[in-house]
């Protein structure tokens, strides 16, 4: 691939960086594989990450605004004490009471965004910890399917900032595109979903010949559907893994699908902005917590019988604490007051798209990175059964038309046909069975 392009010159670079980057995370992985290695009882969990967290809790409690005003214990005796005295946080809550949850002893190192699979863009700061953390839980992820720092990898992806435009936009552009080359991955656009972008997307995969791909589930899925003649061909590649994340893939056989048209195993990696990862595993098995750093529990979900949702809480010091956040997801996990070390199921959080006139298949995510930095409370993507597309948004006031610029300008980015989508200020979306906001509502189905 690189030596194709230009020769030898951009192999020694990227095979090195790729080094480098390997060896920074080695004691990371190691010190996961011996925590994890370790033989645990549930008890012993639960204790280990109540003492972990009470620790954290004993800074939280006296210094952040909102939870020093909550009137709570200084440390809790138990986690069903704890259940029972906290109560739960959605991203909601953290929108209008930000100012009031962060952390004022914790250096801020960048911000980040998202629109999510709950269309509710939500900005906020991040510490050097949660970046390593991440950083760390995402590669002991991957080892578990086998996979290393130094392996090249075809990403089926798509990134907010490369939305941009003017100076800045190219900056941005060429700035991703010189980290991709030099730390062996191939960026395709997961935001146009057409057959002939997926076509291209399978050549240019055969071309490149990477040791993983990692991508969207549903655009993983589109990329299948679409390449299943080239099944001998993929194969011949030798992948190590399929690696699907940001979403639930859309049907029960997609991911067999997936498995038997390349030839190797299809992993899972499960997780949000807010909290970077949480949970790897392989398709049809359970998820393995990182439950190191984050205590997951399974608590009935409110207004909806016989349902339980995911409740997230951070175990290390963030610039925003976690604290039996919501993530919007409804699952198939054992109640009671013990740490989920297993994920058995994620049902909710799967993410969709729209087709416009012209054919072209447009993610959900493409909408989310769009407008996640434009102040909206929530959105949702609606589409007729003309195929007219409308965005709903909830938010305090109207968008001013310097705003609704800046987000006709992204959307035409993405593709032509969607600078002219209006724009509608509506006082209540349309939810799912998960309580959350559709990103797109296709009316009629």
């Amino acid at each position: 691939g690189a030596a194709a392009r230009g020769g030898c010159r951009l192999v020694i670079p990227l095979r090195w960086a790729a080094a480098v980057r390997e060896r920074r995370l080695l004691p990371s992985l190691q010190r996961a594989g011996e925590f994890y290695d370790r033989r645990w009882s549930d008890s012993e969990a639960a204790r280990w990450q109540l003492q972990r967290f009470n620790r954290l809790w004993a800074t939280v409690s006296a210094t952040v605004p909102f939870w020093r005003e909550q009137g709570l214990p200084s440390r809790f005796e138990s986690w069903r004490h704890f259940q029972r005295s906290v109560p739960r946080m959605d991203r909601g809550s953290v929108q209008q009471r930000q100012p009031m949850l962060v952390h004022p002893e914790v250096a801020v190192r960048s911000r980040r965004s998202t629109g999510g699979s709950t269309g509710e863009p939500l900005q906020f700061p991040v510490s050097r910890a949660e970046l390593e953390v991440a950083r760390s839980n995402l590669w002991y992820g991957r080892r578990l399917a086998g996979l290393r720092p130094s392996d090249r990898a075809f990403l089926l992806w798509g990134h907010s900032h490369l939305l941009g435009s003017g100076w800045r936009g190219k900056a941005a552009a060429w700035g991703r595109g010189a980290a991709d080359q030099l730390l062996g991955y191939r960026r395709w656009s997961a935001y146009d979903l057409s057959r002939r972008a997926l076509r291209r997307a399978g050549e240019e995969l055969l071309r490149f010949r990477p040791r993983y791909l990692l991508g969207y589930s549903v655009a993983l899925d589109l990329l299948a559907r679409v390449n299943q003649d080239r099944r001998d061909d993929f194969r011949e590649l030798s992948l190590a893994a399929v690696v699907a994340t940001a979403e639930g893939f859309p049907r029960p056989g997609s991911a067999p699908r997936i498995s038997s048209l390349f030839g190797c195993p299809v992993w899972m990696e499960y997780g949000a902005v807010e909290t970077g990862p949480l949970a790897y595993g392989r398709c049809g098995e359970p998820y393995q917590v990182f439950w190191n750093d984050f205590f997951l529990e399974s608590a009935p979900a409110e207004g909806l019988a016989g349902r339980r949702e995911l409740l997230v809480t951070a175990l290390f010091e963030r610039c925003l604490p976690l604290i039996r956040y919501r993530l919007g997801d409804l699952v198939e996990a054992p109640g009671g007051a013990g740490p989920l070390r297993e994920l058995p199921r994620v049902i909710g959080r799967c993410n969709d798209w729209v087709r416009l006139q012209d054919g072209t298949r447009v993610h959900s995510e493409a909408f989310a990175h769009a407008l996640k930095t434009s102040s909206l409370g929530a959105f949702q993507v609606r589409q007729d059964p003309s195929g007219r597309l409308r965005i709903l948004y909830r938010s305090a006031g109207e968008l001013d038309e310097t705003r609704r610029r800046i987000i006709a300008c992204r959307l035409e980015r993405i593709h032509p046909h969607l600078a002219s989508v209006p724009l509608e200020r509506v006082d209540e979306l349309e939810a799912s069975v998960a309580g959350k906001a559709r990103p797109v509502l296709r009316e009629g189905e």
